[in-house]
């Protein structure tokens, strides 16, 4: 019998029932997403609905922007926005070691103007930073609107994997700064094997990725590094910290934990192109969660004691 963390495979989860709001096929995905959270804390996710042409439409609004001179690229400079939204260049984030990584990014989120009373209260609220490139927006704003619906579903499956109501979550995602972040791995004649975003975990509810490589690894309980590569028609899902620290009332992992952490390792002379989505909630949420450490949820509710990070995302920033 696998235990918890004691994996060697990514499980794979069918949530058409969560999308079409089927009252007895979504108590069976909301129970094998919360198996997968406990025991790997990610999980390949089947029957969301998004139509081929959507991804596709999204991953040639990719291709075309990062294929644009980096002068056209910098008119979108993130630096320029003031709720983190827009183009970051190669070597813009670096690692703990202090080496500059090698992809170049578009980040969004909800778009919302400056005026909203949301913008004023929570700092990553506001507009979008959008180039200047035929179809760019409607391609990406489609998909956004498409992976944000699944993020609804998934977030009310968890809900229901930890006994609650399917609303359970939905007062604190009244209108969350989600991100949507395009990547681009750049070509290089000259790749080798190597460590590229080293091992982490993400802070949000959960991560929602469309990748066209592989490259993504997972530790599990005994420290291996497991491949979790694209499976073709689904998105890999990993929860996040914020999710582990409302469903659990374990103390905080030590630093050096890794278990659930994930790395990214460049494979490839090619260009390679991945799409994450970041599900979050509004910034006061937490404020207005249950309580873990009073007991209303139990330890093991959604993550393992043997597993200290193992509701851990991956992400690429």
């Amino acid at each position: 019998m696998q235990s918890a963390g004691d994996f060697s495979t990514i499980p794979l989860v069918d949530i058409s029932s969560l999308i079409a709001g089927d009252a007895q096929g979504s108590r069976a995905a909301a129970a094998a997403l919360g198996k997968a959270a406990r025991q790997v804390g990610f999980v390949y996710v089947t029957g969301h609905g998004i139509p081929q042409p959507l991804f596709d439409g999204l991953l040639d609004a990719a291709v075309r922007f990062f294929a644009q001179p980096i002068a056209k690229k910098m008119v979108v400079y993130i630096g320029q926005s003031a709720n983190h939204r827009g183009y970051v260049p190669a070597g813009e984030e670096v690692f703990a070691a202090g080496t500059k990584d090698a992809k170049e990014a578009f980040d969004l989120s909800i778009d919302l103007p400056s005026d909203d009373p949301a913008v004023s209260e929570t700092p990553m609220l506001g507009p979008n930073q959008w180039p200047d490139l035929p179809d760019f927006k409607s391609q990406v704003a489609a998909y956004y609107d498409a992976v944000f619906a699944v993020g609804r579903a998934l977030i009310r499956g968890f809900a229901m994997a930890l006994g609650e109501a399917p609303d359970f979550f939905d007062p604190y995602i009244t209108k969350p700064p989600s991100q949507l972040r395009l990547i681009h791995y750049p070509f290089n004649r000259n790749a080798t094997d190597a460590i590229g975003i080293g091992a982490h975990s993400d802070y949000e509810c959960f991560t929602l990725l469309y990748s066209t490589s592989p490259g993504l690894e997972v530790m599990n309980g005994s420290g291996q590094w497991i491949d979790a590569p694209p499976v073709p028609g689904a998105l890999t899902i990993n929860i996040g910290d914020l999710l582990e620290l409302w469903t659990t009332a374990n103390s905080p992992p030590p630093p050096t934990a890794c278990a659930g952490c994930k790395r990214s390792v460049t494979r490839s002379r090619c260009s390679s192109w991945s799409i994450t989505g970041r599900r979050s909630p509004r910034s006061t949420a937490s404020r207005g969660a249950r309580d873990p450490s009073a007991g209303a949820w139990s330890p093991a509710s959604i993550s393992s004691p043997r597993r200290p990070r193992a509701l851990a995302t991956w992400s690429s920033g």
